[in-house]
């Protein structure tokens, strides 16, 4: 798992449109706000 970027904010779980999706090697949470960036490692688990 990744610490969030400084650069998306202390509210960005408020304010920002992300989504959670599967790379070949894990799920990573991206910020729309910041298109071409690399995602956020995530572990979910079921």
């Amino acid at each position: 798992m990744d610490p969030y970027p400084d650069y998306w904010g202390n509210d960005w779980y408020q304010t920002d449109d992300v989504y959670v999706d599967y790379s070949s090697d894990g799920y990573y949470l991206y910020n729309r706000r910041y298109p071409g960036r690399p995602g956020i490692a995530i572990n979910i688990s079921f």
